[in-house]
């Protein structure tokens, strides 16, 4: 008599335990770990994936296998291990994150275009061009022993680019495959031509908008060997793709690694699990590297990548440090491609500071004399300019100055924002859209102040401030879809437009062209935000913004305003003028001096002293709910259950420090109440108990009485 088969299965549900299940003698041999299988749980039917197999005849009353959703295994060894870390890192579900890793059903394959309708020969896909830089040993070569296999590249965006279809061809010439994340689709297109152009149909995109059965035709290929090259978001981490022998985290530091949504894994964090676990090296690429990322380099845990020049010597790079591989590496900075050709000088920065009142336009209040100078001096020499803010709409709030009523959103509370294209009043949040008041609908009043700017507003001073230009603007509104940005996108690097008023939109991978000015406004929002990284996330989106005045900044238009052919200008570098009520910040005193180190060393300072991350772990609890009393109930009990969390650590030697429970931002979100709490400790280990132990005193479920109670490890927003 064989041995009654037993096996554990993860589902896909908020409940942190796998379950026990007989596998019926009809899928004897058929059932084995990371087989996807159908189950009975509860009155449910659902698909699960199998962790554990444990032959054992003990058990009894235990429900069968009721089927499998694929003949062959979904996961090996190696990918349900890394599942698993994954889940202990986040606190998280081990299903979830199996399912996360998982694409699912199966459909009709996606058409993908092969080698001859891309114009090229069907060869290996690895031939190299002349010009490129090379790579060192260290990269594609057998780890050094006790060497660091995480591998930074810091470098300007084009730069890195134009590096990787070498990269990716000594790995692909080797039998080895290549997977290249990238934080948005909307950035990634001129890498995926780049690598379409070297492989052809041996490379893919994969993204969350692919339909499922395209997302799993692709994962099948990954399996198969097919593809040989992925490009991909965040969840393209966990592809199954044959050979995989290099890893690159594309804008490592940019915040859409990390899933807002349970699971709440980081992409990039995850990377670094997987090539740990499966001896591959990772580089993480950026212009503006995390304050994390820059910390392990001066802790040598990482290295810094210098690619070497096609030919010719290379000279050692103006004020760069060697690749750190010596203990002790007291600094990091940036070891820039020396040989070739030099690039664009690096534009010139000026920092308004407009506190000064002397320093605002008094027709056209959201400029700045020196940007008006600016801008009217590239009309007069035919040169583009662009003017920079991250704000949609015309005003962003509406309120009552009989009463002081804000106009607000009834499913999040926050301000609408009016639109002046046609009088609508939007929540940026949810969608939600009204028509502007006539009357106020608490008193009645009929006098409105429109307050905060937004660029609509923006747009609208530029035209009375120089008339003659032709202005365009390029935001969600105005442009619509993807096709008119690029539209917008075209009609400005061709020289149909003069000025370009735009918001993030403009730094979503299209080719704008030369621009010599680049105008900034408000650059202290980013920094009112309540977030101990929004000193980063200030200096990270200067630093893009400056590198658009760093495009050849010098060329002219082909024709302009007042104008009808081009003018002769000579080359000459680009020019940003920063207006900002906060000019003494160390982020923008850093991009303002064209030194990074000035940024990351004065903000691991202040890290450091406060005791934020990378000097501690973050665990944030989510309480959320459509009901306002049964939130608070929970909020309460969490509150409770936080206290005497703490003061058991504490007698543990564990010392945990809890912020909250306090009001999320916003509260109200899409018809939610939101709460939070903030678990800070020195050590993960710590962090992670007190999570663990204050959702264990809920009950241990990431749903109490209709109220959704979520863990979010190292969260990107706290």
């Amino acid at each position: 008599m064989s041995e009654t088969q037993h096996v554990q299965v993860a589902f896909p549900i908020p409940v942190d335990s796998v379950f026990t299940y007989v596998v019926p003698e009809s899928l004897s041999g058929k059932v084995t770990l990371g087989s996807h299988v159908l189950a009975s749980l509860g009155r449910r039917k659902l698909s699960g994936f199998v962790v554990g197999l444990e032959p054992r005849e003990d058990l009894k009353g235990v429900r069968p296998v009721e089927g499998l959703v694929r003949p062959e295994p979904v996961f090996d060894r190696a990918m349900l291990e890394l599942g698993r870390r994954v889940a202990g890192h986040y606190l998280s579900p081990l299903g979830e994150i199996l399912a996360a890793a998982y694409p699912g059903h199966a459909a009709k394959r996606p058409r993908v275009s092969g080698p001859e309708e891309l114009g090229l020969k069907d060869d290996d896909g690895v031939a190299t061009g002349a010009g490129e830089r090379s790579w060192p040993a260290s990269v594609l070569g057998p780890p050094a022993a006790g060497a660091p296999r995480a591998f930074v590249l810091d470098e300007p965006d084009a730069a890195r680019e134009s590096l990787y279809p070498r990269l990716a061809g000594g790995v692909v010439s080797a039998g080895g495959g290549v997977i290249f994340l990238v934080p948005e689709v909307s950035a990634a297109s001129s890498l995926v031509a780049l690598l379409r152009a070297r492989f052809g149909a041996r490379m893919a995109l994969f993204h969350s908008m692919l339909r499922i059965s395209e997302r799993k035709n692709l994962w099948e290929d990954c399996r198969t060997g097919r593809l040989r090259v992925v490009v991909g978001t965040r969840s393209a981490v966990f592809l199954p793709l044959k050979g995989l022998r290099l890893m690159v985290v594309e804008d490592e530091h940019a915040q859409p690694y990390k899933q807002e949504e349970t699971p709440r894994y980081n992409g990039r964090d995850v990377a670094l699990m997987r090539a740990e676990l499966e001896a591959f090296p990772v580089v993480l690429a950026s212009a503006t590297p995390s304050v994390e990322t820059y910390l392990a380099l001066k802790r040598n845990e990482y290295r810094l990548l210098a690619p070497e020049p096609a030919a010719g010597p290379r000279a050692a790079p103006k004020s760069a440090a060697t690749p750190a591989t010596e203990p002790g590496t007291a600094s990091v900075e940036c070891a820039r491609p020396a040989g070739g050709s030099a690039g664009p000088a690096r534009p010139s920065v000026s920092v308004v500071d407009m506190r000064n009142w002397d320093n605002v336009v008094a027709v056209a209040d959201e400029f700045s004399p020196p940007l008006v100078s600016a801008v009217k001096s590239c009309l007069e020499e035919k040169r583009k300019a662009l003017v920079f803010l991250n704000r949609r709409g015309f005003s962003t709030y509406v309120q009552c100055q009989d009463c002081g009523a804000v106009e607000t959103c009834p499913s999040c509370e926050l301000p609408l924002v009016l639109h002046s294209g046609d009088g609508a009043l939007l929540c940026h949040h949810c969608g939600y859209r009204a028509q502007a008041p006539s009357s106020c609908k608490k008193c009645k009043g009929a006098r409105f102040r429109f307050g905060g700017s937004g660029i609509e507003k923006v747009e609208a001073q530029l035209r009375k401030i120089v008339p003659a230009a032709r202005v365009a603007r390029m935001d969600l509104d105005a442009t619509g879809t993807r096709e008119g940005a690029a539209s917008a996108a075209d009609r400005f690097a061709g020289g149909e437009v003069d000025v370009l008023v735009g918001t993030l939109m403009v730094m979503k991978g299209f080719d704008l062209g030369p621009i010599a000015l680049v105008g900034v406004l408000h650059a202290e929002t980013q920094l009112n935000i309540p977030d101990f990284r929004s000193g980063e996330r200030a200096f990270e989106l200067l630093s893009q913004v400056v590198a658009l005045a760093g495009r050849a900044g010098g060329a002219s238009l082909p024709g302009g305003a007042g104008g009808s052919g081009p003018a002769a200008v000579p080359e000459r570098p680009g020019e940003v003028i920063v207006q900002t009520l906060n000019p003494d910040h160390h982020s923008v005193a850093a991009v303002a001096a064209g030194d990074p180190g000035v940024f990351y060393e004065q903000e691991l300072k202040q890290r450091e002293e406060l005791g934020y991350p990378p000097f501690s772990t973050l665990v944030a609890v989510h309480i959320s709910g459509p009901r306002e009393p049964q939130v608070l109930k929970v909020v309460e009990s969490a509150g409770a259950a936080a206290a005497s969390t703490v003061s058991a650590l504490e007698r543990q030697g564990l010392p945990v420090r809890v912020l909250g429970p306090s009001p999320a931002f916003p509260a109200r979100w899409r018809g939610q109440f939101r709460w939070r709490m903030s678990i800070r400790a020195e050590t993960r280990e710590a962090a992670g108990r007190a999570a663990k132990e204050i959702l264990a005193q809920l009950g241990g479920k990431h749903d109490v009485g209709g109220v959704t109670v979520s863990l979010d490890v190292d969260p990107v927003g706290a």
